[in-house]
């Protein structure tokens, strides 16, 4: 089976779940993109321009923070909807089977969530695969009782050796619908991305041991002006979290600004590669935008920063953007026979 795993933290780490499709005899090849402390908009940002045809499943791991996103008031439910529609449509019409891979949370085995149901609903609609990490966890707790803090490192990630457990599931699951026919499917969205080397010139080049990529900087009081299309939407913004910090204001169709700094940025790297989801923000007539950095926010929240979780950085402002991600009217899809093996 030749695998494309796009994942979130627990897919980083060593001897988790990710070393359970490394080594196994069932996976040929598998292609990996892995983002900490991202929720489901990395999905565009890493299969925009990636032809799925050929890959034989596509495994989506983002529903942690998805949930955590969500609960923050910094990711919508028709944001994640989208994310996720678009990333099993881009699959199915190529051939190739997604699998939803819901790695559980301490609080999520004991409640249910919205963005997870969201996930199932999303998994239903396009007859994927899906893999639930929460009812892994209760049915274990069940047939050999034990408290359920044994299950996990810290309240948001299992314990590797257990997600490893849950990706011996994901490649079960895999294996049962290897067969299986699925129907194309058409969505009325689709996402471009615009790289730092469109941003300006002389981009800064970082690299870590999930990427390399290159980055446009910009310092207090810097703009730049975008051409993104008059029918498109600027919905996310990566950049380098360790490297940003200050207000981003953006300007188009309204005025509004987005604070960079969080706490999650507080860690001896120089390069940690996130991004932040942008409500759908509309350009000006002409179909451009204009980003701004400035130390204090020179408009209206675009997004509400939860309280606790945003530090202020350094003085003045500073942003590595890695690009920008854009929501698109989708192209006519074609419309076949349902896919099979």
């Amino acid at each position: 089976m030749r695998v494309m795993l796009i994942g979130t933290s627990n897919s980083i780490f060593k001897d988790g779940y990710r070393a359970e499709f490394e080594n196994s005899k069932d996976i040929s090849s598998l292609t990996f993109h892995g983002m900490g402390a991202a929720c489901s908009i990395i999905l565009p940002f890493f299969l925009s321009k990636v032809d799925l045809k050929d890959y034989d499943f596509l495994v989506i791991e983002t529903s942690i923070n998805d949930v955590l996103q969500c609960s923050r008031g910094t990711v919508s439910h028709d944001q994640i909807r989208a994310n996720l529609r678009w990333a099993c449509a881009k699959a199915v019409n190529a051939g190739c089977k997604p699998i939803m891979m819901i790695m559980p949370t301490l609080n999520g085995v004991r409640n249910r969530n919205i963005a997870d149901i969201l996930h199932r609903e999303v998994a239903a609609e396009f007859q994927a695969g899906y893999v639930d990490g929460h009812e892994f966890v209760r049915t274990a707790k069940l047939l050999k009782p034990r408290k359920l803090d044994l299950f996990f490192q810290d309240k948001s990630h299992l314990k590797p050796p257990v997600g490893r457990q849950v990706g011996k599931l994901a490649i079960a699951k895999m294996k049962s619908m290897k067969k299986k026919a699925l129907p194309t499917v058409g969505v009325d969205h689709d996402f471009r991305t615009i790289p730092a080397a469109e941003l300006g010139d002389a981009p800064l080049e970082r690299v870590n041991s999930l990427m390399s990529i290159s980055c446009h900087c910009m310092q207090q009081g810097d703009s730049v002006t975008v051409d993104i299309g008059r029918e498109n939407y600027l919905v996310g913004l990566a950049m380098n979290r360790t490297e940003s910090w200050g207000h981003l204001n953006l300007s188009g169709g309204r005025n509004a600004s987005m604070a960079l700094q969080t706490n999650y940025t507080k860690r001896p790297v120089s390069f940690l590669a996130g991004i932040r989801p942008v409500p759908d923000f509309a350009p000006d007539p002409e179909g451009r935008i204009t980003l701004k950095l400035s130390s204090t926010a020179l408009f209206e929240d675009l997004v509400p920063a939860p309280a606790g979780s945003f530090a202020p950085g350094p003085e003045g402002a500073n942003v590595e953007l890695m690009g920008l991600i854009l929501k698109c009217p989708a192209p006519p899809l074609s419309r076949g026979k349902a896919l099979t093996g």
